[in-house]
């Protein structure tokens, strides 16, 4: 049986992404607009608004899509943690994100710690590190090595 995001995986990933109706360009450069729960693609649209049932929908879809990103790069049995851990990262940083990284072949070769220490690397955005991504990053580090789920709670601006 084909390993799949979990329930505690979704729920943490939607608590990074968080609820936007209407689409937006979180940065200037990025070709795409994002709408929903993260959902950044060719079919989403400039002022286009769409309500929280298709949110989930998109994000069913999409994290369905992005898990093969892991199980693509990754040929070692995870355990359900680890996956969520994973999908979570590639979700936010791209299908092909593990492509013959540190920590895709740290964790091919059995070296579970190590790999899990890559996890932190990925936390840069625009050339910059961002503080947002390193909070992730280590959320998803602690799912990744200890199981333990904790949803993000966004600060008001």
């Amino acid at each position: 049986m084909k390993i799949r995001t979990s329930s505690n995986g979704v729920e943490f990933i939607k608590s990074y992404e968080t609820f936007q109706p209407k689409a937006y360009k979180a940065h200037k450069w990025e070709k795409f607009y994002t709408i929903g729960y993260g959902h950044c693609a060719e079919d989403v649209k400039k002022g286009q608004v769409i309500n929280e049932t298709t949110a989930l929908e998109y994000l069913e879809k999409d994290i369905g899509n992005h898990e093969s990103g892991v199980t693509m790069y990754i040929n070692k049995n995870l355990t359900q943690n680890q996956f969520d851990a994973l999908s979570s990262l590639v979700f936010n940083v791209g299908k092909g994100a593990l492509k013959g990284t540190k920590l895709a072949k740290d964790l091919n070769e059995g070296k579970v710690s190590e790999a899990a220490k890559e996890i932190l690397s990925f936390n840069h955005s625009g050339g910059k590190v961002d503080p947002g991504l390193t909070d992730r990053r280590k959320a998803e580090y602690n799912i990744f090595m200890y199981n333990k789920y904790e949803n993000h709670k966004h600060k008001s601006k």
